[in-house]
């Protein structure tokens, strides 16, 4: 799955600069399975998933410029409140 870039064929992948992402939710069959927010973790920008309280960094090329980082991520994001608190050293953005 490809976020800020588009796959037109199995030769060329467009990659789109200057966008903004403030969350990406993955279902299968009605089943919330991804819950990607924009974070950092260990040093890296990325995304993490509150379903699986896991951190993706970027796999592409560059980095990921962050906007404003959030404190009260639980009155932002409601779905966290059925999963544990996010792990020491995991902040969240506003976007990526």
């Amino acid at each position: 799955m490809y976020l800020f870039a588009r796959n037109n064929d199995i030769r060329s992948i467009i990659k789109h600069k200057g966008l903004k992402i403030y969350s990406t939710k993955i279902y299968s069959n009605n089943q919330l399975v991804r819950d990607f927010v924009p974070a950092q973790y260990n040093g890296q920008y990325g995304m993490w998933d509150l379903v699986e309280d896991k951190f993706y960094p970027n796999k592409g090329t560059g980095t990921f410029t962050v906007g404003p980082e959030i404190k009260n991520y639980d009155e932002i994001y409601e779905v966290k409140k059925a999963y544990s608190i996010l792990p020491s050293g995991v902040e969240l953005y506003d976007y990526i």
